[in-house]
């Protein structure tokens, strides 16, 4: 006869042996080694009293995926780490204190049993340095888009969106870039002249010479210089624009706005100093974040770069 865990060997009554293992059988010690065994699994359900079985000992639940370690008095649940989509990510309930890493946004929660709590915020890039372009009249992305998808925003927490490039159009005419959230153009407060409120918010390009496009607070602007700007540095280069004679230009609802400067690097009543990146409130929900231009004519962009990092604060 054998114990069912360890398969510890039991003498039976009617073996021949001599008094010793027989007083080992009595004291049952074959059955105190057996429930000793570290590990031990099952249905939550029938998972035993924290009081009768050996402090010490991890439970594996079969049908939750929860561990959980014998203290001597109560279970308790141990940190556990899995990985998937976001899709794929399971109800909070399904196991307390567990982390789970989406390896299609980058994001990082934690389980209380109840709720996902985001400690890590989905994030990712876009780079593409060769030139493409598009003759476009209606906002779209480029044959490779600059955009960032399985952006997975929690209530309360904000999207943080940083872009440059550099754009050209192959005649006089006008062209715009602008900052999308699905299929939703991003906006500002603001006041175009005859609106108050929130408004669509573009860059705004009126130069056949190649131009910085650049993401600043409220959405994307350009230079707009009748001077070619060169290749970026790779020895390490901030994102934005800098001019003390420029202007930035911005398409704001209707009206196309000039700031910090005169257009065509005249002299100006500041210097244009405006970038960094975009921080972007919506509802909950999993979002792509893309950049799309719309022109008069052709345009063509290149060297762009696009990063995107959900900031969670719950």
């Amino acid at each position: 006869m054998t114990t069912t865990r360890l398969a510890l060997k039991i003498a039976m009554a009617t073996d021949q042996i001599s008094p010793y293992p027989t007083a080992i059988q009595q004291q049952d010690n074959s059955q105190i080694l057996d429930n000793f065994t570290l590990w031990r699994s099952g249905t939550l359900a029938s998972r035993p009293a924290a009081s009768v079985t050996t402090p010490g000992v991890y439970y594996w639940v079969t049908d939750t995926n929860g561990i959980y370690f014998n203290t001597g008095t109560t279970w308790q649940a141990s940190l556990q780490v899995f990985a998937g989509t976001e899709a794929a990510r399971p109800a909070a309930t399904f196991n307390d204190r567990a982390l789970y890493r989406a390896t299609d946004s980058g994001a990082i929660y934690l389980s209380d049993g109840t709720n996902w709590t985001t400690l890590v915020g989905s994030r990712g890039s876009s780079i593409v340095s060769t030139a493409q372009a598009t003759s476009s009249a209606a906002y779209t992305t480029l044959a490779t888009p600059d955009q960032v998808s399985n952006v997975n925003l929690p209530t309360g927490g904000l999207i943080e969106v940083a872009y440059q490039a550099r754009w050209t159009m192959t005649s006089a005419g006008s062209s715009q870039a602008a900052v999308f959230l699905g299929a939703n153009q991003t906006q500002i407060q603001g006041f175009d002249g005859s609106t108050r409120g929130p408004l669509a918010t573009a860059a705004y390009n009126l130069q056949t010479s190649a131009q910085v496009l650049y993401s600043w607070g409220g959405g994307l602007a350009s230079s707009n210089s009748a001077a070619l700007y060169t290749a970026d540095a790779s020895t390490g280069q901030g994102i934005g624009y800098q001019n003390v004679n420029g202007a930035m230009g911005l398409l704001l609802g209707a009206a196309s706005v000039f700031f910090g400067g005169g257009l065509n690097d005249t002299a100006g009543v500041s210097a244009v100093a405006q970038s960094g990146p975009m921080w972007i409130f919506a509802d909950a929900g999993t979002y792509t974040v893309s950049i799309k231009f719309q022109t008069s004519n052709t345009i063509t962009v290149q060297d762009r770069r696009l990063y995107v990092k959900v900031l969670p604060f719950s």
